[in-house]
């Protein structure tokens, strides 16, 4: 498989759990029902969301990213491998998060760079 082809199916897969998780997070307002399995099996609220025997990598963005960031940590334990965090503060979190400064509420010199090292 070519890498761009490998590439557009990751993202493809990313969108398809964030939107899940997304419409699952609109009915409720915290972490608390999200899952780790010990076959990689990642669900909320006991709907299965996806598989991730390598880990989970998370990106945490926004007002509540720093929250969400510790909320994640907190739920997703040992399967969290990977995450990063751009939020309007400077609270840094400890490995494996990576945190950055965006602008709020519009982009800044600050969301910029950011987002050159999340590519």
């Amino acid at each position: 498989m070519r890498k761009d082809e490998a590439s557009t199916g990751l993202l493809s897969h990313a969108l398809n759990a964030w939107e899940t998780a997304h419409l699952k997070l609109e009915q409720r307002n915290n972490l608390n029902p999200l899952r780790c399995h010990d076959d990689g099996q990642i669900s909320f609220a006991d709907e299965p969301l996806f598989t991730a025997p390598q880990g989970v990598h998370v990106l945490a963005l926004g007002k509540c990213a720093h929250a969400l960031a510790l909320s994640a940590s907190q739920r997703l334990g040992s399967r969290l491998v990977g995450g990063f965090v751009i939020d309007h503060t400077h609270d840094r979190l400890q490995p494996p998060w990576i945190t950055a400064t965006g602008g709020h509420p519009k982009p800044t010199i600050h969301s910029l760079k950011s987002a050159q090292r999340l590519c």
